[in-house]
């Protein structure tokens, strides 16, 4: 009787040691299951974020070649502000250079953009940039009123509206200032805009700008 009690123990012993062993196979695979899952998760993720990474850096790339071809179209124009005129058109615009600022320029096109008041604010493109550069050079004689500047995009206009706010605050300080595209000196220091960081930069070698 006592050695088959004993039996019926080993047996209940080697069920249960077998029990154990195949619980322990089972727990080991789904670890084994489970870390790939894992990992295959992770490969999953990491493969996604370098997607992202992909298509931001596509959209930045084609975000600043729309930047520089809005440059591009706009580098010969000048926008006149404040004058009055009958037709806008390029003769007629060509007549304001010659009686105004003593140019006479090739005008390639011009348009009308606003009206205020009476006064209509007019894009003229010139056909070469050293045309250009000799308007902004005598745009000081226009009589008061009238205005020329550069025809700036919206975000160089937001740009340029930031350093003139700027350089009014200096100037209540009591400090020389001075606006240029995307660039401001104050007192003897030069400082430029950088547009990743949309900030200022100081300038050291001043007489390069």
């Amino acid at each position: 009787m006592f050695q088959e009690f004993l039996r019926e123990i080993e047996k209940l012993k080697n069920e249960m040691s077998e029990e154990r062993k195949i619980w322990r196979e089972e727990w080991d695979r789904e670890r084994k299951e489970d870390r790939k899952e894992r990992k295959e998760w992770k490969m999953q993720l990491e493969r996604r974020m370098k997607e992202m990474e992909e298509r931001e850096r596509r959209i930045s790339e084609l975000e600043e070649r729309e930047k520089r071809g809005k440059r591009e179209s706009r580098r010969n124009n000048i926008v006149i502000k404040g004058a009055k005129w009958k037709e806008t058109g390029v003769q007629e615009v060509k007549e304001f250079l010659k009686e105004n600022l003593k140019l006479d320029v090739e005008v390639e096109e011009s348009w009308k953009v606003r009206k205020d008041k009476g006064a209509e604010t007019v894009v003229m493109k010139l056909r070469e940039q050293m045309s250009k550069k000799q308007i902004m050079t005598r745009k000081k004689n226009l009589k008061t009123g009238v205005y020329i500047d550069n025809d700036l995009t919206q975000k160089e206009r937001e740009i340029q509206g930031k350093l003139k706010k700027l350089a009014g605050e200096k100037r209540r300080e009591g400090k020389k200032t001075s606006v240029g595209y995307k660039k401001i000196r104050i007192d003897k220091k030069w400082y430029i805009w950088n547009e990743r960081k949309e900030t200022l930069k100081e300038v050291i070698e001043k007489d390069k700008y």
